[in-house]
């Protein structure tokens, strides 16, 4: 379907491979993450799912405050094969990694007295060490996206993820622990940077910083930066704020659906991200006069797969909580009903933010990534004072719809907005979270910013 959108030619065929194996690393990704899930659920506490969920708030964070756009800048760079350039992204990629670790280290005492968690400490230290490790992954990453060679790259994650699974399992059984989660986190990230030297393309790694590389790099990713690090405070960066709201397991919860509603979401995340924005870099450098006709085939192909996908996730939420969970989690049906519909708003927005990557726009994009941050941590806060969990559930989707509709206004003074299409999408989903609302048995705990620490009695 990619292949005819993005029409015929070389590209088309890349398109093509690329997006079955795109679809193929997501579907093995997704179902060894949920069997490791469903696994560990039942060795491990909702407790063990919140202290991770807060470990990986700083160490994540850190990691997206960090991101300089190594990889897109190779992706859409007119040097992105040239030696010196790649040798300068991946030194910048290494630097990065012991940035980020000596950062983590420095915050973990603060954390942990912040949230009143000692254990925090040592498991944002032990965390950190997956990003020292990730720096080191080979650049043939990216020059792999970049050509659209995805199949190497999703049988190395899937070899990674099964060793992985294999790894985390055997610690849940042995230590009964949150460290059986910090030890597989590790143990993976090392799997997956070796597989990298190993299977893909030999790269001869040094040491080099081209100043007009660096300067293009650093040029392109200083927007990058900061989309990244809004897109994780309006992201993941939710369970931050979550952790000064509720109780360490309502955390849990919320980290059990935000795993479950992230499934279509990542599909698409992932079509986006590994086809579209090589795609549409490509066009625009070879001829730009095709984009608003592919644009709007792609929004249609988007729109028309994913919302059947999250209206399924949030209409049958409860009986997927209770038919994979014991007793402990039956709270996160509700938690997972609204979360889905959360996540079809930015399905809306994903491919005009694409465009904006390849046009170069980092800094628009870094600007819409702050609205969209400060919005969703607002509707947090004052959805939870209003109406307690639900309201700051109800809060994000308010937050999302506002960042929908600042990418509708951008797109239509540049010239690519599908209008029409976008408000009847949109439409579509305020009425089924309308219906949703209106048919949910909500307890009183949940509406109530008192009573939410009697979710658990």
């Amino acid at each position: 379907m990619l292949r005819k959108i993005l029409e015929s030619g070389a590209l088309g065929r890349r398109v093509g491979n690329a997006g079955l194996w795109t679809f193929i690393g997501f579907a093995s990704g997704n179902g060894l993450r949920l069997i490791s899930n469903l696994i560990l659920t039942r060795m491990l506490s909702p407790e063990v799912f919140g202290l991770i969920a807060l470990a990986q708030v700083f160490t994540n964070g850190i990691t997206m405050l960090s991101d300089v756009g190594v990889k897109a800048s190779v992706i859409r760079s007119t040097r992105g094969e040239d030696l010196a350039f790649l040798r300068t992204a991946w030194s910048i990629q290494v630097f990065r990694g012991v940035i980020v670790m000596g950062v983590c280290c420095l915050m973990a005492w603060p954390a942990a007295l912040l949230y009143d968690q000692p254990i925090l400490f040592s498991l944002i230290c032990v965390l950190a060490l997956s990003a020292l490790i990730r720096g080191f992954q080979s650049i043939s990453v990216a020059t792999a996206n970049r050509k659209l060679l995805i199949k190497t790259i999703t049988l190395l994650n899937i070899y990674s993820q099964i060793a992985t699974l294999v790894v985390t399992v055997f610690a849940a059984w042995q230590l009964q622990s949150v460290w059986a989660l910090a030890i597989g986190a590790v143990v993976g990230t090392t799997l997956t940077v070796a597989l990298s030297h190993r299977f893909l393309p030999s790269f001869e790694h040094r040491f080099t910083l081209e100043p007009e590389a660096l300067r293009e790099i650093i040029g392109f990713g200083k927007w990058i930066l900061l989309a990244t690090f809004f897109t994780f405070l309006g992201g993941r960066g939710q369970q931050a704020v979550y952790g000064f709201l509720f109780p360490i397991e309502v955390i849990g919860l919320i980290a059990i659906s935000t795993l479950l509603a992230s499934v279509p979401n990542d599909l698409f995340r992932s079509l986006l991200n590994t086809i579209l924005l090589p795609s549409f870099s490509e066009i625009m450098r070879e001829r730009p006069k095709q984009l608003p006709r592919v644009l709007r085939k792609v929004r249609l192909f988007t729109i028309g797969l994913a919302f059947p996908m999250f209206f399924a996730v949030s209409f049958m939420a409860q009986p997927i909580i209770e038919l994979l969970y014991d007793d402990r989690y039956v709270g996160a049906g509700l938690i997972l009903a609204l979360m889905a519909l959360n996540m079809a708003v930015p399905t809306l927005s994903a491919t005009y933010q694409n465009l904006l990557l390849a046009k170069g726009r980092s800094d628009l994009h870094a600007l819409l990534m702050f609205l969209w941050a400060t919005g969703t941590v607002a509707g947090i806060v004052l959805g939870f004072l209003t109406f307690g969990l639900v309201g700051s559930l109800v809060g994000v989707g308010l937050a999302m719809s506002l960042m929908f509709f600042i990418n509708i206004a951008i797109a239509m003074r540049r010239g690519y907005a599908t209008v029409s299409l976008d408000i009847v999408a949109f439409f579509i989903i305020v009425v089924v979270y309308l219906m949703t609302l209106w048919t949910l048995d909500i307890p009183p705990s949940y509406l109530s910013p008192e009573l939410v620490h009697q979710i658990f009695e």
